[in-house]
């Protein structure tokens, strides 16, 4: 069985934590890389570090997660980006979806909502929060 591999954004690290706690439920999925905002993920991704899938803070200190979705698109086409948020802001979602967002997620989604988003993305869906989902 072939492994998604995916980095998590967050500069919460409960919130990033939890989100862990709910790939663990998978083996499908490897988490490569836990970093806290979106400069740190620029690093790893210039080190050669290449996620197919990121799960993508909105708001975090540095570079926001709308900034990042826009500047990992523009560098690495390929990968997908999947923003989780706490917040249900419909203007939120529609700037990150603009910026190349794969998909838009709140964090309180269920474990197999997450992981089925995750497959989603990779071909080539658009997985909203259920909230989202008549947009």
């Amino acid at each position: 069985m072939q492994q998604i591999t995916l980095a998590i954004v967050d500069d919460d690290s409960q919130q990033a934590q939890d989100i862990k706690d709910k790939l663990a439920l998978s083996e499908e999925v490897l988490v490569l890389d836990e970093v806290r905002n979106g400069g740190e993920l620029m690093g790893i991704l210039k080190k050669g570090d290449i996620p197919e899938v990121v799960l993508m803070d909105i708001q975090m200190p540095q570079m926001d997660g709308i900034e990042t979705t826009r500047q990992v698109k523009s560098q690495y086409p390929n990968i997908k980006i999947i923003m989780l948020t706490v917040m249900d802001d419909e203007q939120k979602l529609f700037e990150a979806l603009q910026a190349g967002a794969s998909g838009y997620l709140l964090k309180d989604a269920r474990p197999h909502h997450l992981l089925n988003a995750i497959w989603d993305v990779l071909e080539g869906e658009l997985p909203l929060s259920p909230i989202h989902s008549s947009l």
